[in-house]
C-alpha cells in the first residue's frame, strides 16, 4: 500500500468517525437530551442551592454552537430574590442566555466548570435596604445546603467554578435605601474573568456604560455619558478581604483610580475601607462638563491646565459610619 492511499483511507476513517459522532451528538440532544427532559432537572439543581429561585421556560443543551464544550441556551429567564427579602422585584430578567461547560467534569467528578456565561439584552435591578440587606444574598448557607443534602439524599455538587461571565447591552438599576440614591444605567456591558482556587478568587473587570442617571426622585436626574472600569482584584476567602491590585473608573477623560483593600462582615454589614486613589484628567474642562447648567453658567469660564490629586480613604461603612 503507497504512502498516497494510506492517507486517503486514514482521511476517510476520520471523516466518517466524524460523521457518526455527529449523527450521535444530534440524536442525543434532538431526542434524548430534550428540553422537555432538560429544563426542570436543570432548574432544580440550581434552586436546591439558592434561597432565591431561578424560573425559566426553557433549557436546551447544545453543542455544536458551543465548540468544543457543550452549553445550555435558556430562554425567557429570571432570578427572584429571597422570598423574605422585603422588595421582591425581579432581580435578573433575560429574553436569553448561553452557558458552555465541561460536560466530563459535571458527569465524573460532580464539578460544574463553566468556561463562560452570557447574557443578551437583560434587565437587572439591585437593592440595598436601610438595614444593609441586599437582594443579590440568594445563596444558601454551606451547612444549610450540606443538611438539605444529607435528608434528601439529592445530587450534590462538589465545586462550581465560572471562568467568565458576560452581560451585553443591559438595563441596570441600582437602589440604595442607605444614601437614598437611585442608578439607573443604559446601555450596561461587562467582561468579568474569574481564576478561582481553594484560597481564593481573582478577578478581571471590563465595564462600559452607555449612560448614568443618578437621582433621588426621578424628575431630577444628574446623567453621566460615557464610564467604564477596568480593574484587577482578589478576593480572600479566609478572611473576605477584597484586595484592589488595580481600579481604574474613567468619565469624560477622568480617570480615578484606586489601590488597597475593603474587608467585609457580612454578619455585622459593614465593610472596612483601605484605600489609596489618585484622580486626573488632562483638562479641568472636563470637569466643567459634568457640572450641570443649571448650576454654573459655562460660557462665562475658560480653564487651562491639568489636574491630579490624591486621597487616602479609611474607617468602616455602614448605615451609621462612613469612611475618612
Amino acid at each position: 500500500m503507497t504512502i498516497k492511499k494510506l492517507i486517503k483511507r486514514s482521511l476517510r476513517t476520520i471523516l466518517a468517525l466524524i460523521l457518526i459522532l455527529g449523527l450521535a451528538i444530534g440524536i442525543l440532544l434532538n431526542f434524548i437530551f430534550t428540553p422537555e427532559k432538560i429544563t426542570p432537572k436543570a432548574l432544580a439543581i440550581a434552586n436546591e442551592y439558592l434561597v432565591g429561585e431561578v424560573a425559566c421556560e426553557r433549557i436546551a443543551l447544545t453543542f455544536f454552537s458551543s465548540f468544543p464544550n457543550f452549553g445550555l441556551t435558556f430562554s425567557d429567564g429570571a432570578l427572584l430574590p429571597d422570598p423574605s427579602y422585603p422588595d421582591q422585584d425581579t432581580l435578573v430578567q433575560f429574553k436569553k442566555a448561553n452557558l458552555s461547560f465541561n460536560l466530563y467534569k459535571f458527569l465524573k467528578q460532580n464539578e460544574v466548570d463553566i468556561k463562560n456565561i452570557q447574557l443578551e439584552k437583560p434587565q437587572l435591578y439591585f437593592h440595598l435596604d436601610s438595614l444593609g440587606g441586599s437582594n443579590w444574598n440568594i445563596l444558601k448557607p454551606t451547612d444549610t445546603l450540606e443538611k438539605t443534602q444529607d435528608s434528601t439524599g439529592n445530587f450534590k455538587l462538589n465545586d462550581v467554578r465560572i471562568r467568565k461571565f458576560e452581560i451585553n447591552h443591559a438595563k441596570a438599576r441600582y437602589k440604595d435605601e442607605l444614601s437614598q440614591l437611585t442608578h439607573a444605567i443604559n446601555d450596561f456591558n461587562l467582561i468579568l474573568k474569574m481564576a478561582k482556587t481553594d484560597k481564593g478568587l481573582g478577578l478581571d473587570v471590563k465595564n462600559f456604560n452607555r449612560e448614568i442617571a443618578i437621582y433621588k426622585t426621578p424628575e431630577k436626574q444628574y446623567k453621566i455619558d460615557k464610564t467604564g472600569v477596568n480593574a484587577e482584584l482578589y478576593l480572600s476567602f479566609a478572611d473576605t478581604i477584597l484586595h484592589v491590585n488595580k481600579s481604574d473608573f474613567a468619565m469624560n477623560d477622568i480617570h480615578f483610580q484606586n489601590k488597597g483593600s475593603i474587608a467585609f462582615f457580612p454578619h455585622q454589614k459593614r465593610s472596612l475601607i483601605h484605600l489609596e486613589s489618585k484622580l486626573s484628567t488632562n483638562s479641568l474642562k472636563n470637569f466643567l462638563e459634568l457640572v450641570p447648567s443649571g448650576f454654573l453658567a459655562k460660557q462665562a469660564i475658560s480653564t487651562s491646565g491639568n489636574l491630579k490629586m490624591h486621597l487616602s480613604t479609611n474607617g468602616y461603612y455602614d448605615k451609621e459610619h462612613y469612611p475618612k
